[in-house]
């Protein structure tokens, strides 16, 4: 897929959400160092859903989950190590509680990593989903001592959709063992300044940092998507920026 293309999705059924949501994944995924990808079919009887696994390390510590459902077409998780505590070592990064009629996503891919949305659920064929919504990105971190490494980060979603100055950003790498939450209250001062002002997004229990993923100190009001900073072009969401490079097919 070309980079720095944002790619939307609307309005997908219960009869095939699940195909297109599993396929465009696999798509943005694919290629990037250290990633391996793989699919389980349903059960003959239905008891077993569908589900997909994006691995995000050579090791195979990181992975997000996809996993076909009855009520909601898609349920997209991810997992750190054995992931048997939500919120220690798995969180669900979609954020939707109801049953979902159609299902809508944005996401795209740079030279420096990938990006997409929550799920958004809509009665809607044509659902519009901001750019503010890109919440969930893969890029790397650089350590102190030379070493480059995969990471995750999750963000909550825009203030207008969620109570974002309680809410908790989650980061995570190869070498972490639990998720490292981060309240946001601390290191945002809002949506509404005059200009966008952004520091390279690290780890505060790791020795490490990203050098083409920013945080947002602050943020123009709603300054989402393709955007322009200081002469560099950025990927834009809520709460992060994904710096994009060259534009060319990845």
């Amino acid at each position: 897929m070309k980079n720095n293309e944002i790619i939307r999705r609307q309005g997908y059924s219960s009869t095939n959400g699940y195909q297109k949501l599993t396929e465009d994944l696999t798509e943005l995924f694919t290629g990037f160092e250290g990633v391996s990808i793989e699919r389980t079919e349903a059960g003959e009887d239905d008891t077993v859903p569908a589900q997909l696994k994006i691995f995000l390390d050579n090791s195979k510590k990181m992975y997000l989950l996809v996993v076909s459902s009855s009520d909601m077409i898609a349920r997209v998780s991810f997992h750190l190590g054995d992931g048997t505590k939500e919120n220690e070592n798995w969180i669900y990064v979609d954020q939707r509680s109801n049953k979902a009629d159609k299902l809508s996503y944005n996401f795209v891919r740079t030279a420096y990593g990938a990006a997409f949305s929550t799920l958004v659920n809509s009665s809607a064929n044509n659902a519009v989903i901001s750019d503010g919504y890109l919440q969930n990105y893969f890029t790397t971190f650089e350590t102190s001592d030379g070493r480059t490494v995969n990471g995750f980060f999750y963000s909550i979603l825009p203030k207008e959709e969620y109570n974002s100055y309680n809410a908790t950003s989650y980061i995570a790498t190869e070498e972490h063992d639990i998720l490292e939450g981060v309240e946001l209250a601390k290191c945002f001062m809002g949506n509404t300044a005059n200009q966008t002002v952004l520091v390279n997004a690290s780890s505060y229990t790791k020795s490490m940092v990203c050098n083409h993923f920013y945080k947002k100190v602050q943020s123009e009001e709603n300054k989402y998507g393709l955007v322009e900073l200081n002469n560099r072009k950025f990927i834009s969401g809520s709460h992060f920026c994904l710096e994009c490079g060259e534009e060319h097919d990845g």
